[in-house]
């Protein structure tokens, strides 16, 4: 969004005729614009000198915060963590200033330059902790130990990666099957302008990649979040209702798996609720998972996600609420046809005939349809 000049600082808002103080309460020395309060506020200044001095390296290019974003070198370091730390930085100093000036602004609360700067560093060693990082990630030169240690991370190797190679790290940009006896969901939103036009949509498959439901739905005029959301507990209700147990749970949004994840540990949700305006349907999903101890939830990369994804734009399309059960239920050969394809690819399949039975692509459960036709929430 700042790439594109799309954050609404003030000068931005009064060309959509909102009236209020121009002032940019960062500093309350200058006019709000984006240049100002992510660049040249004293505030950013303070903040990404820090930066600078951490890393050795100049991260503002030309006093341009555009050029900057623009222009950041790609891992511009010899060891991998460092290369990590410096790709992040950009995302998170600029979401932290924005954070402090909307806090200002709607909470009338401030923080010294300190706090924020400690927030900052949290945020990052919080993300950098994502992933385990092995003995040979960590910094060999003199000069970039002092500066992962300028950082005060306390990243530390973890004991059960001893070396980085193909082996230790899951492929997760291609569909992979669950273990035997056992079964796939992975569901996925989407929403055309967020908010905008939403659907969702879902399949669950077997250890040998074999269809055994698909779904797919309309939310009418909502967000991206609320159409994954939807799309995970859906799905989570066919799953339940065939008996699809034990299932494993996989969606490209690292927000709902990092969500549900924090629900089966035993963490409050009630902030993410209220963001979403969700918290009916939140409530419902936090009862599953924590009567189901049957699931696991995993992230995949969007290109491990393609059946999902094509259903859910099917979605988005769809004038009803929800259809599920086999392929004939896409009323769009050349759709059906794609999806049949993607489902073949992902299992692995030689030829386009393997995997799926005539009889189970026409089987469908009006049952099921019906019940979750009903359970789906209108939204206009």
């Amino acid at each position: 969004m700042v790439g594109h000049q799309k954050i609404l600082t003030w000068d931005k808002l009064r060309k959509r005729n909102f009236q209020g103080p121009s002032i940019c309460h960062n500093c309350f020395l200058h006019e709000e614009t984006q240049q100002h309060l992510l660049n040249s506020c004293p505030l950013a200044i303070q903040i990404w000198d820090k930066i600078s001095f951490r890393c050795q390296r100049r991260c503002i290019v030309n006093n341009d915060i555009i050029d900057t974003i623009r222009q950041w070198p790609k891992n511009p370091y010899s060891c991998m963590i460092l290369n990590h730390l410096w790709n992040i930085i950009p995302g998170i100093t600029l979401w932290n200033i924005w954070k402090e000036r909307n806090r200002r602004i709607f909470k009338n609360q401030s923080s010294t330059t300190e706090v924020i700067w400690n927030r900052l560093k949290s945020n990052l060693r919080e993300t950098m902790l994502l992933q385990p990082w092995a003995k040979e990630d960590f910094p060999t030169a003199d000069n970039e130990k002092n500066i992962l240690d300028n950082w005060e991370l306390q990243i530390h190797q973890d004991s059960t990666t001893t070396q980085r190679t193909n082996r230790n790290i899951k492929d997760n940009s291609r569909w992979t099957p669950p273990p035997n006896n056992s079964y796939k969901l992975n569901f996925d939103g989407a929403s055309k302008g967020n908010p905008g036009q939403a659907g969702f949509g879902g399949i669950i498959r077997d250890s040998k990649g074999k269809l055994k439901q698909l779904y797919y739905g309309s939310l009418g005029w909502d967000t991206n979040n609320s159409a994954e959301l939807e799309g995970l507990w859906q799905g989570l209700s066919i799953a339940k209702e065939f008996n699809l147990q034990p299932l494993l749970v996989e969606g490209d949004s690292q927000i709902i798996i990092n969500m549900a994840n924090r629900i089966q540990n035993g963490s409050q949700t009630r902030k993410v609720a209220h963001s979403w305006r969700l918290e009916a349907r939140l409530n419902s999903i936090e009862r599953e998972l924590l009567q189901n101890r049957a699931l696991s939830f995993l992230h995949t990369k969007r290109e491990g996600n393609k059946t999902a994804d094509l259903l859910a734009n099917l979605g988005v399309d769809c004038s009803l609420n929800l259809l599920s059960g086999k392929l004939d239920i896409i009323p769009n050969s050349q759709k059906a046809q794609e999806c049949k394809r993607l489902i073949h690819s992902d299992a692995g399949f030689p030829d386009a005939g393997g995997g799926l039975s005539q009889q189970d692509e026409a089987q469908v459960s009006p049952r099921a349809r019906d019940r979750l036709e009903n359970q789906a929430p209108s939204r206009t």
